[in-house]
């Protein structure tokens, strides 16, 4: 797997663009701008199309991908409630769940908190957690918003936090960090 990132819309959220040994693209939260990530990734090689979470920054271009591409659209439900009346969702992500698209394998964890339906993805082998909203370089996400949970924040971060120590974090917003250091900086 090839790991890229852009970063997409006004509340500049960092969407990452994973491509499999086979030259397909799975796409995590694709907040805006399409066109910009249309720039990068071929449109007939995107295959998967994976929210965080139901909050706009990272859904807005998820329909305008799907639509140009044959590629399935995923998210966790709980969110519905935020989704805009023309959102289509073709797989809906539990806890425990594999996602697979040839070699890129990702186990989603379920974190409410910032929202109900947060999740995390978690790539076992290369050490890799896309954490969405729920867990930033210094800071957890918002738990002050419709639906949001600061209770189930802690909960979500205990759960993440027993990942191994050098697992690598890709946030929703902001730079990259490690479990290690988020464990130590005592967020919860």
């Amino acid at each position: 797997m090839e790991l890229d990132s852009i970063v997409v819309g006004p509340i500049q959220t960092n969407c990452y663009l994973l491509k499999s040994t086979e030259g397909n693209f799975l796409i995590i939260d694709p907040g805006d701008n399409p066109e910009k990530i249309l720039e990068k990734v071929p449109k007939d090689k995107i295959k998967m199309i994976v929210s965080t979470h139901g909050h706009f920054d990272h859904i807005t271009a998820a329909m305008v991908l799907k639509r140009k591409t044959d590629a399935k659209l995923l998210i966790n439900l709980a969110d519905s409630f935020m989704f805009p009346s023309d959102f289509e969702v073709d797989i809906p992500l539990e806890d425990g769940m594999e996602i697979s698209l040839d070699d890129i394998k990702l186990k989603v964890i379920s974190t409410p908190g910032h929202t109900p339906g947060s999740i995390c993805l978690f790539d076992e082998k290369d050490k890799i957690l896309f954490s969405g909203d729920t867990l930033f370089y210094s800071d957890h996400g918002r738990c002050d918003l419709p639906g949001s949970s600061y209770k189930d924040m802690v909960s979500s971060l205990k759960r993440i936090f027993k990942l191994p120590e050098d697992v690598i974090v890709y946030p929703g917003h902001g730079p990259k960090t490690n479990i290690k250091d988020e464990k130590n900086r005592g967020l919860i």
